[in-house]
């Protein structure tokens, strides 16, 4: 009722959540129960119309901690990864939240499609992922187009759907050579 009567006073409000939640938090949690809130920082921080903000300052750089992916990879926090990463979304899974740019929102749709495949959601971290690779596609970051590729093959292997899986293993190949990182090419050639 606030949100639709009083969009200025949600949002400032939201605000606030924000802005306490993430001086609280401790700078880097590690463990899930030290992350909770740091999670609701996110949340609230996406509401109160900072979404980039939200995502680099506090999930990137504090949660996921940046390469290090720590909460999926060292918490393995998949479920609470999904609930704070469906913020960014309106309805969960359609359509991104306005305010971000578009690597960001690459980032948030491969992470979220990440996160998904790793609860067995396939369907919906198929259609995120797919999409990570047309955007990435679009900004010619070919090593990120590559890995999601490669990632949508092994899920696809995963349900059983062959052709699809050699589809993107395919274009897992191509996009690493366009790449030239040798890692990724080397990655993407083994996953065919």
């Amino acid at each position: 009722a606030l949100r639709s009567a009083q969009p200025e006073a949600w949002r400032e409000g939201h605000r606030r959540l924000y802005e306490h939640l993430r001086g609280k938090a401790k700078k880097l949690p590690e463990t899930i129960e030290e992350m909770g809130p740091l999670y609701a920082a996110v949340v609230h921080g996406c509401r109160a119309g900072r979404s980039q903000e939200a995502l680099d300052e506090v999930f990137w750089k504090r949660v996921y901690r940046r390469n290090e992916k720590f909460n999926s990879h060292k918490l393995g926090a998949f479920g609470a990864e999904v609930a704070v990463l469906s913020v960014f979304f309106d309805p969960p899974w359609e359509r991104l939240t306005p305010g971000l740019t578009e690597p960001a929102q690459s980032y948030v749709l491969a992470v979220a499609g990440f996160a998904l495949r790793a609860l067995g959601r396939l369907p919906e971290a198929a259609g995120l992922i797919r999409v990570a690779v047309e955007k990435s596609i679009a900004r010619r970051d070919w090593n990120n187009a590559a890995r999601q590729a490669g990632t949508l093959s092994e899920l696809f292997l995963t349900r059983g759907e062959l052709g699809e899986a050699l589809t993107f293993a395919q274009q897992s190949v191509e996009l690493a050579d366009k790449s030239g990182d040798a890692e990724e090419r080397m990655v993407n050639r083994t996953t065919l």
